[in-house]
């Protein structure tokens, strides 16, 4: 008994200790003068004579972004990298760049082609001239970076459309981290998904929020992100109708919903906003799955040696909390094999030894990747029922101490209901602790 007290312990300190990459501001103009000028790159002549101009926001007086206007082509924005990250960095520990963009009423042609460089080395370029937004509104713009070569020591980002006719507006430049969105392991949510896609799933071979040069084949839902209400409000009629909207951070599906209808917009912002966790106001729009049934694919990986599985765990929600778990799951042999197969990649591309819980949507036509949680899994509770040789706490601290685990052992079907509190308290007693033990 005093080694399963010593297990829960380890997993409470992993959950707080883990931390990883947060977003770093390239340039956000709020340091420049307005009408102060910017200097613009030319991929074949360098320096160029044409410059950009800081400019209070269109849209917000307050606020001051960069105006370019381009009449030349393989022009762009040049900026400094912050002086502690490298062009080692870009694409490796770096592996996006986010930034806000919005064509001016001026600008002429809607099919335009974006290009990101570090020095004269190309790390991103649209594939064609894709439709870069509606005139005069915002976008909010991600993009995968590739890793510049080994060679590459330039400390100079150059940013922007190449056209010969272009006028438009740069804000909030920033580097993304490995893992932005979250702060801790406890955060858990784990997205491997692809805006503006044309179907429902999306198979997906260029890592997300993972080490970059690692490729994973992963069948999710299609989803985007909206930072205001307006965004919103486009981001629900570019994914399209039902979907689901969810703050970026949450727990048991905790200010989410499920839309049917544009009239719900709103109500599904306010209710983000009111039960997301952390400060951040953003929410992610995602493509309404349709499934049968969820899975929990309990996942070890080990220091020294091979990843196991436990037998997949069926589970029951309601209003996004956890309600009952049965296991083993009755799903097609084939099926499981699709959620090992998925699994293994994604845990391998994160990294680490122990258990991580990796939920998927079992539909008609096979397995769809819903997220993952790095730690010990509510519906793994099912475990503590003896349905295995080692239950899922025990795996974890087993994993992350070096421990050898052959395999694990299904000895037998089981289930767990949970008992909610029907109040919330901040000061709960426990009593009864020593008889239990």
């Amino acid at each position: 008994m005093m080694k399963r007290r010593i297990s829960l312990l380890v997993c409470a300190i992993l959950a707080v200790q883990t931390v990883f990459a947060s977003p770093r501001v390239v340039c956000d103009f709020e340091n420049y003068a307005i009408g102060e000028q910017v200097n613009l790159w030319n991929f074949y002549g360098g320096t160029s004579s044409v410059k950009g101009t800081i400019v209070a926001d269109p849209t917000n007086a307050k606020n001051k972004v960069l105006h370019l206007v381009v009449k030349e082509w393989n022009t762009y924005a040049e900026f400094a990298l912050p002086q502690d990250i490298k062009a080692a960095n870009i694409g490796r520990e770096y592996t996006k760049i986010r930034f806000r963009m919005q064509r001016a009423n001026a600008d002429e042609g809607d099919y335009k082609h974006m290009a990101i460089f570090l020095g004269s080395e190309a790390l991103y370029e649209d594939d064609g001239w894709p439709h870069q937004g509606d005139k005069g509104t915002w976008l909010q713009r991600e993009y995968q970076l590739t890793p510049p070569a080994a060679s590459n020591n330039s400390t100079l980002l150059h940013i922007g459309i190449n056209s010969d006719n272009v006028d438009y507006y740069l804000d909030d430049i920033q580097l993304v981290g490995l893992y932005d969105d979250f702060t801790t392991v406890e955060s858990g949510l784990v997205d491997f998904a692809r805006a503006n896609t044309s179907s429902d799933y999306y198979t997906y071979s260029t890592p997300t929020y993972i080490p970059a040069g690692t490729s994973l084949d992963m069948r999710t839902a299609r989803y985007t992100y909206a930072s205001t209400k307006e965004e919103l409000h486009k981001a629900v009629k570019e994914i399209g109708l039902p979907c689901v909207v969810k703050p970026l951070m949450s727990s048991s599906g905790k200010g989410q919903s499920y839309l049917k209808k544009e009239e719900d917009i709103d109500t599904a912002w306010t209710n983000a906003a009111a039960k997301g966790r952390g400060d951040s106001s953003e929410v992610i729009v995602e493509a309404f799955v349709p499934f049968k049934s969820e899975i929990t694919l309990l996942t070890v990986t080990q220091q020294n040696g091979d990843t196991l599985f436990c037998k997949p765990i069926s589970h029951h929600q309601e209003r996004g909390d956890y309600q009952e778990s049965w296991q083993p799951a009755e799903i097609p042999d084939a099926f499981v094999e699709q959620a090992q197969d998925m699994a293994r990649k994604v845990t391998k591309a994160l990294g680490g030894a122990g258990i991580f819980g990796v939920e998927f949507f079992i539909c008609d036509d096979g397995v769809v990747f819903s997220e993952l949680s790095p730690r010990p899994h509510d519906t793994g509770m099912v475990t503590l029922a003896g349905t295995q040789n080692l239950n899922e706490f025990e795996l974890h601290a087993r994993a992350i101490l070096g421990l050898q685990i052959p395999e694990i052992e299904f000895i037998r079907p089981g289930a767990s209901a949970v008992i909610l509190a029907k109040e919330q308290f901040l000061n709960p007693d426990y009593t009864g602790v020593n008889d239990v033990l």
